[in-house]
């Protein structure tokens, strides 16, 4: 998740009320092997126009919807909490779940040395307690395993207080807070305001390329950050596999296929070379279609 934050704290005084209209783009420049340099338009997105991102990704971990927010003020909640009563919350829990990531956090009460994690949750954390301890100390307790998720900003009036406020970026959605067994109580304090800045909605072919608008960008990446379309560096993603063979001292063979591509399979342009009396070009295909083993015996024009 990006935000606005100042001193590690939300900070809504200076993001921009961006309007869109249908005529905003963003433009994201990529080049391929060998061509010019072309300029790929994405949704409209804004750069500076956004604080938070929501994304859903596939199994390869390449973004496949994202979604760009802005928030214009914070929520609050007010989570109350009760005293234990001779171990009663041991085992018990609440949830907290982050907008952005859609991570769901569980903090469930080990009393005494007596509880369990609930198994619900993608983060279960332990919250200690001893028999009986006053809801003071079980407001604090929750308050020390709370402070470290960014997500949320934890605010405590003093060390003797019962509840916490929390306050988070809220994207169309309800209260971050479930309750769960532990019998404590929420209660909404402000209702955040935000809209959506726009998305982006990509797919990808085998090998693991983009396409967005049904075109496959070969051998780029997707920046959720800028929201444009960035050369793939990796060297073992290369765009393209080329290979070169001479047969003879005249005759050379140039084939050219999608990175991966099996030399027995019929994904190959292939170019016969002929030195002997100058210099001859001849293709076998003007498509990707062609067996790269079966160079010697094919016809080329």
């Amino acid at each position: 998740m990006s935000s606005n934050k100042v001193n590690n704290k939300l900070d809504f005084r200076n993001v921009k009320q961006t309007q869109l209209d249908s005529a905003q783009t963003l433009k994201g420049s990529f080049s391929e092997l060998q061509s010019a340099l072309r300029t790929y338009g994405t949704n409209a997105i804004l750069k500076d126009a956004y604080t938070d991102i929501i994304q859903i990704t596939n199994t390869q971990g390449n973004p496949t919807q994202v979604e760009y927010w802005q928030a214009t003020s914070s929520s609050q909640d007010k989570l109350q909490f009760r005293a234990d009563v001779a171990g009663d919350l041991a085992g018990t829990y609440f949830t907290i779940q982050e907008y952005s990531s859609k991570r769901i956090h569980a903090f469930y009460f080990v009393v005494s040395g007596i509880g369990n994690p609930p198994g619900i949750a993608d983060v279960e954390t332990p919250i200690i307690l001893e028999n009986n301890d006053t809801a003071a100390i079980v407001t604090y307790s929750t308050k020390l395993v709370l402070d470290p998720i960014e997500a949320i900003i934890v605010v405590q009036k003093s060390l003797l207080s019962s509840f916490l406020v929390l306050e988070y970026n809220q994207f169309g959605g309800e209260s971050l807070i479930d309750v769960g067994t532990s019998g404590f109580t929420t209660t909404n304090l402000e209702k955040g305001q935000s809209f959506k800045v726009g998305e982006i909605v990509l797919d990808y072919d085998a090998n693991g390329n983009p396409i967005h608008n049904g075109n496959t960008l070969k051998g780029m990446k997707y920046n959720i950050h800028t929201a444009s379309f960035d050369v793939d560096s990796n060297p073992e993603e290369l765009p393209e596999t080329l290979i070169f063979d001479q047969n003879t001292a005249n005759i050379m063979y140039l084939g050219v296929a999608e990175y991966g591509a099996l030399t027995s399979e019929s994904l190959w342009k292939i170019q016969r070379i002929d030195t002997s009396t100058g210099v001859e070009i001849r293709n076998a295909s003007t498509a990707y279609n062609q067996v790269w083993d079966d160079r010697e015996i094919l016809s080329y024009e």
